[in-house]
């Protein structure tokens, strides 16, 4: 019977833990803080907690185009917190149980990982050094901090402390606009908070197409958040209003005033330097070393999730975990997949595959075809018609990726990456036949655009 060590419990440590014991391994998982990690504890799960409170808050507000008369709203941040509080004790329980029902041994400490397959684990009434034949290493990743004067300020908080928060910020000032701070940036402007976006770049989402950033940004700006691109932030300083962050963009130096500077610029994976160099294995600065096992440098030790910087996402992690230890315990080997990605803004954006921009950068001769949910029958119905489906294809109809922004936008995109990863063409999701009203048929519609064959897009008219 083969013997496992995990260092991590978050989406690739646990996954790991369960299925090298529902292969018969005896397992030793071992955490040093919580179980779920960052995406349970303080990321992916309490997030989408303020997502719903901000979209129930939303709904309310405009319930009178419904035909409803529910009086005036106005959000109970105590309450929104608690809510999200009750909801990851809920899951974090789920997962406990389901450790102690594979008869998985939980050790809690830190890990300090040994040559060989050894790792020493200290913390309180624990001191012990544990061998196996196989270690994955899962611990994660956190979050990147910008070092400008003013950085270390109370009030400038990452994603982890604004989570923790008893009060909602009147003004909040987000530095970044990529995942987290655009969905931070979405929950804080809906319930009301004045928000304004810093981005270094061009756009906000900048693994999107610009089609798909530059819409988003028009709808959010809408809703009352300032953006302010191509800008770089200098400092951030203190004064008797509460914070100043000064910046400078293309028309010389900004500032604004701030309760509550969020950090949103970017995750780096997380792990022991001295301890890998002391075990021999092999890192650089964006990620521990693996090949295309997961396999380190090292014989039987494998790195796992963020902490290998291949994609900092909670559901690869998860997916990296269960194919490295059925390589490990099985010799399979690990199939390609391809990885979908979710924003939770209001509204939601969801992407797989290549972009346009993606096939234009690699000399790839692409098509494309968008369908707005504005001719969706249930997206109307529904009262949430921004947005669209967008599908990119290349000349002979194989389908290669999709952007679609729009509700429910994170569940739709799974007919996508089932239709790429199983290499299907714009035909065949346009001849499969999609249930009326739902939202799944922009996604058969836009498909029927590269077809030229799409019923409720109107064609495209030919010039004289």
């Amino acid at each position: 019977m083969a013997s496992v060590i995990v260092v991590g419990a978050g989406p690739a440590g646990y996954a790991a833990a369960i299925r090298a014991a529902q292969l018969g391994a005896t397992v030793t998982l071992i955490e040093k803080e919580w179980i779920g990690g960052t995406c349970l504890n303080i990321g992916c799960i309490p997030t989408k907690a303020w997502v719903r409170s901000a979209e129930v808050f939303s709904l309310v507000q405009h319930a009178d185009e419904y035909g409803i008369l529910a009086g005036t709203a106005k959000p109970d941040f105590p309450r929104i917190k608690s809510r999200k509080d009750e909801v990851v004790a809920q899951l974090v329980s789920g997962i406990e149980q389901l450790i102690k029902a594979n008869k998985i041994e939980h050790l809690v400490g830190e890990a300090k990982i040994l040559p060989g397959q050894r790792v020493h684990v200290l913390g309180e009434g624990v001191d012990v050094v544990r061998e196996a034949d196989f270690v994955f290493l899962a611990t994660g990743s956190q979050s990147r901090v910008l070092r400008i004067p003013g950085a270390d300020l109370p009030g400038v908080v990452t994603s982890r402390e604004l989570l923790s928060i008893d009060s909602q910020p009147e003004r909040l000032v987000v530095i970044g606009g990529g995942v987290v701070g655009m969905e931070f940036a979405s929950i804080f402007s809906t319930l009301g908070t004045r928000v304004c976006v810093v981005e270094f770049g061009d756009q906000i989402l900048s693994h999107l197409d610009k089609d798909v950033s530059k819409r988003m940004q028009v709808l959010l700006k809408k809703k009352g958040i300032e953006f302010a691109l191509k800008t770089q932030v200098k400092f951030i300083e203190a004064d008797q209003t509460g914070l100043k962050v000064v910046a400078e963009g293309a028309k010389g130096m900004v500032e604004w005033q701030a309760d509550r500077v969020l950090m949103a610029t970017g995750r780096v994976p997380s792990f022991d330097e001295k301890a890998l160099t002391e075990a021999e294995i092999q890192f650089e600065a964006d990620g521990i070393l693996v090949n295309s096992f997961y396999q380190t440098n090292q014989t039987g030790i494998y790195a796992i999730g963020d902490c290998n910087g291949i994609c900092l996402l909670a559901h690869s992690a998860s997916h990296q975990a269960v194919a490295a230890v059925e390589h490990a315990l099985l010799q399979e080997e690990p199939e390609g997949r391809i990885v979908p990605s979710c924003v939770f803004t209001l509204p939601e954006v969801s992407s797989v595959g290549m972009t346009e921009a993606g096939c234009k950068r690699t000399g790839q001769v692409c098509r494309t075809s968008k369908f707005s949910f504005a001719a969706n029958g249930k997206a109307v119905s529904l009262g949430e018609s921004d947005g669209f489906v967008k599908w990119i294809a290349n000349e002979e109809g194989k389908l290669l990726g999709a952007q679609i922004m729009g509700p429910h936008a994170s569940d739709l995109i799974h007919e996508a990456t089932l239709a790429i990863q199983n290499e299907l063409t714009a035909a065949d999701v346009f001849h499969t036949v999609h249930a009326h009203p739902t939202l799944s048929e922009a996604v058969h519609e836009a498909a029927g655009g590269l077809l030229g064959e799409a019923i409720h897009i109107a064609p495209v008219r030919k010039r004289k």
